[in-house]
């Protein structure tokens, strides 16, 4: 069935090996400098505060339904068993929602440890290059998962699948009864983990099986057999939640197969963060090389048996790329540059460096981890920034909605403000305020009372060339927001920065920042003071598209 070879030579654990060159203390110390980063980043930048899906959330987090009903209720086109049950669970323990956006953190930080200790067990020593993994997972690029405590729905996963990649790498084909156990919990839960879950256990399933097989033909028969239930569990789950798939909003948009390539072809080079958008054919010609070269390795001189079941999480990566590419792939292939993408590819990008190091021979055992350390590393300052960017947007706006609260702006006003910054619009916003303000969210805790407002029309000003355009406000004491509606032209699939500028006041000028779609009419809502006397509006001009103002609202309290 498999090739003979001559076994891999078994060199001294590498824990146990003297650190001669300072490579483990190195990767140690960028490991512990990153994990230390990421939890001071949830503690700066975090607010117990819900955001986005999270406000679909307040009936469980208030405990007015069943936890393990709504657990296993579809969310989108999602079912994050595992997941919610452990989201619900830290808020119930803490109530704070900072609980979970600790735990993503700590799930990322374990699972760059799990990695390092891997990558020297494989190789017998530790190598500089094993840097690789915390400066991709620790990173301010996982700024989604680290400021958003829903996001366990996507951490869970992948940390199981980094689980696979770690109870599967350099070991001995004939399994163990704990190992066997420990990944066929791993293979078993990964379908409960969403639709990204289902597919990564569906592509393990398959190569787990096999090392089943090999396993009871060198005498595991009981570990095998293990191996093999998990195995067969967990693509029955797939099989399960593939035939009751709930839909998407998304299924019926148009898709062309060279944006769908082009997707899967970025989405590849996602592991290095958003830096890839700038340099995605570097990380996808390394990925795409050291993955092909150590599979062909394997394949002409390497151990097949012990390497069938490092395949499991690239087959599944694989899946998850299709999936992805299918089902987001209709805004174009730009649309991979979504910095949560990456996390689901680490895994796959993993398991190829640890073929690499393990099976690829001297010399891609020796660039292949050295390309992936050294693009990531080059990487890290533009996702330091693409990371703390969003994060610090997302804090402020977060602070000002407490603010605005506290300022007793009506609960529909605050809802149409933070639409496309948190989802809030809907016919009952005013009563997820209330129950926010029961579950004790911060920002909830001092509402002021709410003022009545009345709405007056403005003259639209005239948009300069590049876009931009000046707005003059007339002295209105108890002017509270304006409101400016419109739209980007032409559409396009995609959101933009949207900026006001209040230069009236030197003192106190500030600058708000808003994203807004580029495809449908919008409305924004800006904060406004009596004194305010003239607006600067700048619209994102990266894409050639052009703002079209159709109204401009002043609204005041009565």
């Amino acid at each position: 069935m498999f090739a003979t070879v001559r076994p891999l030579a078994r060199p001294t654990p590498a824990l146990l090996r003297p650190d001669r060159n300072g490579a483990a203390a190195f990767v140690w110390g960028v490991w512990a400098v990153l994990a230390a980063g990421v939890l001071a980043f949830v503690a700066y930048y975090g607010r117990n505060c819900p955001y986005m899906d999270e406000w679909a959330m307040l009936d469980a987090l208030a405990g007015e339904v069943p936890p393990v009903a709504w657990a296993w209720e579809p969310h989108s086109e999602h079912r994050f068993f595992v997941p919610r049950l452990l989201y619900v669970g830290l808020f119930r323990l803490a109530g704070d929602l900072r609980a979970a956006m600790a735990m993503n953190a700590l799930l990322l930080a374990a699972s760059a440890a799990v990695l390092i200790v891997t990558a020297a067990r494989v190789r017998g020593r530790a190598s500089a290059a094993d840097a690789f993994f915390p400066l991709v997972l620790l990173s301010p690029a996982q700024w989604e998962h680290l400021l958003m405590g829903y996001q366990v729905c996507f951490t869970v996963p992948a940390a199981l699948a980094v689980g696979v990649v770690g109870l599967t790498a350099g070991r001995p084909a004939r399994l163990g009864w704990k190992r066997a156990a420990a990944l066929a919990a791993c293979v078993t839960l990964l379908p409960t983990c969403g639709a990204a879950g289902v597919m990564l256990g569906a592509g393990a399933a398959g190569p787990l099986a096999l090392l089943a097989v090999v396993s009871a033909r060198r005498g595991g028969w009981g570990p095998a057999l293990l191996l093999f239930a998990g195995a067969m569990i967990a693509g029955s789950e797939a099989l399960w939640c593939v035939a009751h798939y709930p839909g998407s909003s998304y299924g019926a948009l148009p898709r062309r197969a060279g944006a769908l390539a082009g997707f899967a072809a970025r989405l590849a080079a996602m592991p290095f963060g958003p830096a890839a958008e700038w340099g995605w054919p570097l990380g996808f010609a390394a990925v795409a090389a050291v993955g092909l070269t150590g599979i062909v390795a394997v394949w002409r001189n390497g151990d097949r048996a012990g390497v069938v079941g490092l395949l499991a999480v690239p087959a599944g990566t694989l899946l998850v790329a299709a999936g992805l590419a299918w089902g987001r792939g209709w805004g174009g292939a730009q649309a991979a540059f979504v910095s949560r993408y990456g996390l689901f590819v680490i895994p796959g990008a993993a398991a190829v460096y640890l073929i690499a190091v393990g099976y690829g021979g001297p010399r891609l055992a020796k660039w292949g981890p050295a390309a992936f350390a050294l693009l990531a590393a080059a990487a890290l300052p533009v996702n330091v920034v693409a990371g703390c960017g969003p994060a610090a947007r997302l804090a402020w706006q977060m602070d000002a909605l407490a603010a605005d609260l506290r300022d007793g702006l009506p609960a529909h006003l605050v809802g149409e403000r933070y639409h496309w910054q948190f989802w809030l619009t809907h016919p009952a916003i005013a009563a997820d305020f209330e129950r926010a303000e029961r579950i004790g969210f911060d920002p909830f805790r001092h509402v002021g009372p709410t003022r009545p407002t009345r709405t007056s029309p403005l003259p639209i000003p005239t948009t300069a060339a590049d876009g931009a355009f000046r707005l003059d406000l007339p002295p209105k004491p108890r002017a509270v927001a304006v409101r400016l509606r419109g739209r980007f032209s032409p559409a396009e699939d995609r959101l933009a920065d949207f900026r006001v500028h209040s230069p009236s006041d030197v003192a106190a000028a500030r600058e708000e920042w808003f994203q807004v779609p580029k495809n449908v009419p919008f409305a924004v809502v800006v904060r406004v003071d009596g004194t305010t006397g003239r607006l600067d509006v700048v619209p994102d001009r990266r894409f050639g598209s052009r703002f079209e103002l159709s109204a401009v609202e002043l609204i005041e309290t009565e």
